[in-house]
């Protein structure tokens, strides 16, 4: 990596793809995210913290508090993969491309939710993936 700060600047909204998987006829099929320099990221990080204030307001007793932590974790997730998750490529729906939309989005991590986890795993790691 070149690490003059015009290139950290250019860098900064860089794309990274995630691939899980191949098709039948070797197209890779994945994901195109961005990391945790963007400015997308940047912004799920605001609604975050946004909703932890507004959680912490809310709180009650031990009980609440496990349950809130479990849910908070999920929404982290969620937050991030909407934010930073900015492409796909290789999906397909009746033999067609699949549109990026969030219809589509919502269909794919609803049939595979372990993706969810690999997408932010992918967003915090930015360096270990090629650039888009």
């Amino acid at each position: 990596m070149d690490f003059t700060i015009e290139s950290l600047e250019a860098s900064k909204n860089a794309t990274f793809d995630v691939d899980v998987g191949t098709r039948d006829d070797g197209a890779k099929v994945g994901f195109r995210i961005v990391g945790p320099s963007s400015d997308q990221f940047e912004a799920a990080d605001r609604e975050i913290a946004t909703a932890a204030l507004a959680d912490a307001r809310k709180r009650g007793g031990a009980d609440e508090l496990d349950e809130a932590a479990t849910e908070n974790v999920a929404r982290r997730r969620d937050i991030i993969v909407r934010h930073c998750l900015v492409g796909f490529y290789g999906f397909s729906i009746n033999g067609q491309a699949a549109e990026f939309n969030a219809e589509n989005v919502e269909r794919i991590l609803k049939a595979r939710p372990n993706w969810k986890s690999l997408i932010v795993g992918a967003v915090a790691n930015e360096g270990n993936f090629s650039t888009g």
